[in-house]
């Protein structure tokens, strides 16, 4: 993942993965978890943590 998301950036990113495994049946659980400074961007960047394993989710949709 990219070290210079926004909290909006990180979000978005964990909406669309949700949305992904969704529509393939898939359950994904996830949070955004504060990454770090970056100085380029004055700001607090953001990372995207979920419960993939080895990049495939764990539970099927009921």
């Amino acid at each position: 993942m990219p070290k210079d998301q926004t909290l909006e950036d990180a979000r978005h990113l964990l909406a669309k993965i949700q949305d992904y495994w969704l529509q393939q049946g898939y359950l994904v659980e996830g949070m955004v978890e504060p990454a770090g400074y970056n100085a380029r961007l004055r700001s607090t960047v953001y990372e995207v943590k979920t419960d993939l394993v080895n990049g495939f989710p764990l539970r099927k949709a009921s």
